[in-house]
């Protein structure tokens, strides 16, 4: 069965839930308070944007294995498998795409202990 898109409505972009060979998890954040973050992280990896759920929400990739330490209200832990990546270099909408984009030789992952400092300051949760 063919499916006709219509009515202004795009078909799904293709997406991919492994990036350059090597598995990772991500942390999805509000877009809001993930911008906020992303000011004052001092070396963040890669990190893409989903226009698309009913809040705009931003991935910060992170390395696998870390999920059982994290603890910051108001953010969701995805382990590798759960998220979709834009495929390529796609750094504009529509469709998940690329706010800093993997590069090789660069960082892929965010350092997770930054992260969730970083974000339990811009959430108030740091007294």
């Amino acid at each position: 069965m063919k499916t006709s898109f219509s009515g202004g409505i795009s078909p799904p972009l293709p997406t991919k839930t492994r990036l350059l060979g090597a598995g990772g998890d991500a942390v999805r954040v509000a877009r809001f308070h993930a911008l906020q973050a992303l000011d004052q992280l001092r070396t963040p990896g890669a990190v893409a944007v989903n226009p698309m759920p009913v809040g705009p929400s931003v991935l910060f990739l992170v390395q696998p294995g870390n999920s059982s330490s994290w603890n910051v209200p108001q953010t969701v832990w995805l382990e590798e498998g759960s998220f979709d990546l834009p495929l390529g270099s796609r750094q504009a909408p529509p469709g998940v795409y690329w706010l800093i984009p993997p590069r090789h030789g660069c960082r892929l992952w965010t350092d997770v202990v930054q992260l969730q400092r970083v974000l339990r300051a811009v959430l108030g949760l740091v007294r």
